[in-house]
C-alpha cells in the first residue's frame, strides 16, 4: 500500500515538473521570437527612416536638421546594437533548450545597459513635441508617408518610436512567467530572481514615463481638436484626466456639450464648425479647478420633458492678483452652470473625478503659499538684523563722534527711534544743564527698524545744522574739538544731601 501511494506522488511529482518544463521551454521560444521582431522594427527605424532623413538633411536646403533627429530618435541606434547582441545570445541557448538550459545569466549581464532605456524614455516626450512642430512641414509629412508606405508596412513613425518604451515591461512580464515556472532548485534560478529584480526597477520607471508620454500625446490630439483660441493648451504641469458628454441645461432646454478634465482647468465645449481638415470644437467655458465647487442635485430635474441627474459646478471670486495657473482665455467663466447626465452613475462619476483633482491642486497650492510666506518672513528677519547692525555701527563710529556735538546725536537718535525726544518725559536732552542722558533701550525693542535712507537723511540734517551753528566768524580759525569730550555722556546719578552733582560741560 505504501509503496503504491508512494508511486502516486512520484508520478504526480513528475506529471508537474513535466507541465512546467512545457511552459518553460514555449516562454523561451517566445522571448526568442518577440526578441527578433523587435530587432526587425529597430532595424525599419534606422535603416529606413534615420538614414534616409539623414541625407536629406545634409542637402543645401533641408527640411529637417541633424539636431531634430537627434531629438526625435535619441538612443536608437545603441538600443539596436544591444538588443542584437541579447538576440545573438539567446538564438543558440533556446534553437538547443533542455530541461537544465539556462537563459537568466544573460538577461542579469545587460542589466548595466539598460541605462540607455532610461536615456530613451526620459527624452521621449522631447521626441513627440518635435515631431508635431515637424508635421507643419509639407515636405517632411510626404517624405514620412512615403516611408512608411515602402518600409513600415502604412505603420506611423511614433508607434515604431514608442516599441523601446514598451520593450522593458515585456521582458518583466516573460521573466515573471518564468520564474513562476522554474523550481528553486533549478541552476537558472537565482539569475532568473536577480533579472527579473533588475527589469522591474527599470520597468516602474519606464512605465511612469510611458503613461507621461501618452498623457502628452492625448493633451497635444486634443489641442489639435480645438479651434485656434485654445492651441496652447498644452503645459508641462497640466496632465489629462477624462473627458465625456454631458447637456447643458438652460431652463427647458438642453445643449449636447463636452466635459473635459485636466489636473488643473475643466473644459465645456460644443461641436463647431466642419472644415477640410474635420470638425472642430468650440470651448463655451473654461473652469480653473482651484476657483470651482461642484454639488451634485440630489432630486433630478426635468428640462426639455426628460429627467436629468445634475451636477452645479460653481465659480469662486477670483483672487487678487494674478494666478498661479492663468485662464487660457481671457473669458470669465459663467458663475453657475447646470450639467446634466442621463444616468445617476455619471453624475458620481464625474462629481468624484473633479474633487479627486481638486485635493492635490489645492494641497500644492497651500505649500507654495506657506514656503512664500516662509521666505518673506525670513527676508524680514535679515532685513532687520542688517539695519540694526549698521545702525550700531554708525553710532560707535568715531567719525560720528568727532562730527557730531551730543545735540545731534541725540537729534539723530530721535529720528531713529533710539533715544527719546523731549515730548516723550522719559530722556533725552536736558536744555538747562546741556547733558544728553543715555538710555539702554534697544531699537528694536520700540519699533521695526528704519531704512537706510532715514539714517542718511537724519545724519546729512545734523551735519547741515553743525555745519551752520560752528561757522568761525571772520579771521578766526576754527577750534578743534576733542573726540573724548564730544563723545562723552553725563551719567544721572543719585546726589545725597551735601553733595554737588558733577555734570560734564559740553563744548560750545
Amino acid at each position: 500500500m505504501q509503496a503504491r501511494v508512494r508511486g502516486y506522488l512520484a508520478r504526480r511529482t513528475y506529471e508537474r515538473l513535466f507541465r512546467a518544463e512545457a511552459y518553460r521551454t514555449s516562454i523561451a521560444t517566445e522571448i526568442m521570437e518577440t526578441e527578433q521582431t523587435y530587432v526587425q522594427n529597430l532595424d525599419i527605424i534606422v535603416e529606413a527612416f534615420l538614414t534616409s532623413l539623414q541625407h536629406m538633411a545634409q542637402q543645401e536646403k533641408p527640411f529637417v536638421t541633424m539636431d531634430q533627429l537627434k531629438v526625435i530618435f535619441s538612443e536608437i541606434e545603441v538600443i539596436r546594437l544591444y538588443n542584437k547582441n541579447l538576440l545573438a545570445q539567446l538564438q543558440p541557448r533556446v534553437l538547443a533548450w533542455t530541461p537544465c538550459q539556462r537563459m537568466g545569466d544573460i538577461f542579469v549581464k545587460i542589466s548595466p545597459l539598460l541605462k540607455v532605456y532610461t536615456q530613451y524614455v526620459n527624452n521621449f516626450n522631447d521626441a513627440l513635441a518635435q515631431l508635431r512642430a515637424l508635421e507643419k512641414s509639407s515636405a517632411w509629412c510626404s517624405t514620412i508617408k512615403q516611408i512608411e508606405v515602402e518600409k513600415g508596412g502604412h505603420q506611423r513613425l511614433d508607434s515604431f518610436l514608442i516599441m523601446p518604451v514598451q520593450r522593458i515591461p515585456r521582458y518583466c512580464m516573460l521573466l515573471s512567467s518564468m520564474v513562476k515556472k522554474t523550481h528553486q532548485d533549478h541552476p537558472d534560478y537565482k539569475d532568473l530572481c536577480m533579472a527579473l529584480a533588475t527589469m522591474e526597477d527599470v520597468g516602474k520607471y519606464v512605465n511612469e514615463k510611458k503613461r507621461e508620454a501618452e498623457n502628452t500625446y492625448k493633451i497635444l490630439e486634443l489641442q489639435g481638436l480645438f479651434q485656434k483660441k485654445y492651441q496652447r493648451l498644452a503645459a508641462p504641469h497640466r496632465k489629462y484626466v477624462c473627458e465625456g458628454r454631458c447637456h447643458q441645461l438652460r431652463g427647458e432646454h438642453q445643449r449636447v456639450r463636452f466635459l473635459y478634465l485636466f489636473t488643473d482647468i475643466l473644459l465645456l465645449a460644443k461641436d463647431g464648425a466642419k472644415i477640410a481638415v474635420g470638425p472642430k470644437r468650440k470651448v463655451t467655458a473654461q473652469w480653473q479647478l482651484h476657483r470651482v465647487q461642484v454639488r451634485s442635485v440630489t432630486e433630478a430635474q426635468r428640462s426639455g420633458g426628460r429627467a436629468w441627474h445634475c451636477l452645479e459646478v460653481l465659480c469662486c471670486a477670483a483672487d487678487e492678483g494674478a494666478s498661479f495657473m492663468p485662464d487660457a482665455s481671457g473669458d470669465a467663466p459663467p458663475e453657475r452652470t447646470c450639467l446634466g447626465f442621463a444616468e445617476r452613475v455619471d453624475r458620481d462619476r464625474w462629481m468624484e473625478a473633479i474633487v479627486s483633482a481638486q485635493a492635490p491642486l489645492l494641497a500644492s497650492l497651500r505649500a507654495i503659499e506657506e514656503q512664500t510666506l516662509k521666505d518673506a518672513r525670513a527676508r524680514a528677519d535679515a532685513t532687520k538684523q542688517a539695519l540694526a547692525e549698521q545702525y550700531n555701527v554708525l553710532r560707535s563710529s568715531k567719525r560720528l563722534a568727532r562730527e557730531f556735538r551730543p545735540q545731534d546725536l541725540q537729534q539723530v537718535g530721535v529720528e531713529l527711534g533710539d533715544v527719546p525726544s523731549e515730548a516723550d518725559g522719559n530722556g533725552g536732552s536736558d536744555s538747562a544743564s546741556g547733558r544728553v542722558r543715555s538710555v539702554q533701550v534697544p531699537l528694536l525693542a520700540r519699533r521695526p527698524p528704519v531704512a537706510p535712507r532715514r539714517i542718511t537723511i537724519a545724519l546729512t540734517e545734523g551735519a547741515a545744522a553743525l555745519s551752520t551753528e560752528t561757522e568761525p566768524e571772520q579771521g578766526t580759525a576754527a577750534k578743534a574739538v576733542p573726540a573724548e569730550v564730544v563723545a562723552a555722556e553725563s551719567e544721572q546719578s543719585s546726589v545725597g544731601e551735601g553733595e554737588e552733582a558733577v555734570e560734564t560741560p559740553i563744548v560750545k
